[in-house]
């Protein structure tokens, strides 16, 4: 092999190692961004799901508050807030996972239920 024939596989063989490494450096980042992304996506689905169900539980707590000061002299109770936030949190997920089923629903309800006991025995302390 002359020198001209080794200058030549040299040089090839560092045309195919650029080609390698610009193909793996391209593969990273390509999937390093997609990966950023598709968390980036999940955490704001998250956020935003926290956040209406924040709001959706807040307002029926207002609605039931309402009708607490109406109803007040008839023994009648309303949950804390947390057992309404709690409640729709855990029902949005269960939707965005089409995991919502009544047995689902049912197993939620004994969940609020749990929390609302565990406010009332901290109050009467």
């Amino acid at each position: 092999m002359g020198n001209d024939q080794l200058v030549l596989e040299v040089q090839r063989l560092a045309v195919i190692g650029t080609i390698i490494a610009a193909f793996v450096g391209g593969l990273t980042g390509f999937l390093g961004s997609w990966i950023a992304t598709a968390m980036s996506t999940r955490a704001e689905r998250r956020k935003q799901l926290l956040n209406i169900a924040f709001e959706t539980g807040m307002r029926q707590w207002e609605t039931m508050y309402k009708g607490y000061l109406e109803m007040s002299q008839s023994g009648f109770s309303i949950n804390p807030p947390v057992s309404y936030i709690y409640f729709n949190i855990k029902a949005m997920e269960l939707i965005a996972e089409g995991k919502f089923s009544l047995d689902t629903l049912s197993r939620l309800d004994a969940e609020q239920k749990v929390i609302t006991e565990a406010f009332d025995s901290f109050a009467k302390k």
